[in-house]
């Protein structure tokens, strides 16, 4: 008797975002991005198919098809805040940044204890120069967690622009006793550190 030819598993959406993720994890972006375009044929409205194949844009630098994608999660699932936090990122990187403070803010509304959101609030707010906001919103974050060294480097680095060197060393040093790795607390404090000297009357 003949043997009954084996039958190919069906491709769902699921493997295939699954195959997407695997590219993405070895960092072929590229090929992920193509994975996930197939599994949003099958199903379009496939949430993790078009948040994953915005984040794979993201990384290959193109941010405006990133936006696009983060847009649509946002509106299949519009309670997800990292949808949000990445519009957020997404904006800050085509520096819109007034736009990506307000979809940080808005992903705080879905998330109000999203330390993920507030920090790159921080960031945009310190691209547009604004250093006491910026150490406004790392004390919100500090509050939520207080051992959170990214937050401790972004508070430094907002009184190091105002000036106030003694503080901002203290928040570098703090940042560096959680995280001794953390290689801009190490670039700030060394900044910090001979600004304070140079500020001294000779």
């Amino acid at each position: 008797m003949d043997k009954m030819a084996k039958e190919e598993p069906m491709e769902t959406a699921d493997t295939i975002c699954a195959q997407g993720n695997s590219l993405s994890s070895l960092n072929n972006y590229d090929e992920a991005v193509e994975c996930y375009t197939k599994a949003l044929t099958l199903e379009p409205q496939h949430f993790v198919a078009v948040f994953k194949r915005g984040l794979a844009f993201f990384k290959l630098g193109r941010l405006e098809e990133a936006l696009i994608d983060f847009s649509t999660a946002t509106t299949l699932k519009s309670t997800d805040s990292n949808a949000q936090v990445n519009i957020g990122l997404a904006l800050n990187g085509l520096k819109r940044f007034e736009d990506a403070i307000g979809a940080f803010d808005q992903a705080l509304v879905i998330e109000p204890t999203s330390t993920y959101a507030l920090i790159n609030k921080a960031v945009a707010l310190g691209n547009l120069q604004k250093h006491e906001e910026v150490g406004r919103v790392c004390d919100d974050t500090l509050k939520i967690n207080p051992d959170d060294d990214i937050a401790w480097t972004c508070k430094g680095a907002s009184l190091g622009f105002l000036g106030k060197y003694d503080e901002a060393i203290a928040c570098s040093q703090k940042a560096l006793t959680l995280n001794p790795n953390n290689h801009m607390a190490k670039m700030n404090l060394t900044s910090w550190t001979e600004l304070k000297a140079q500020s001294k009357p000779s």
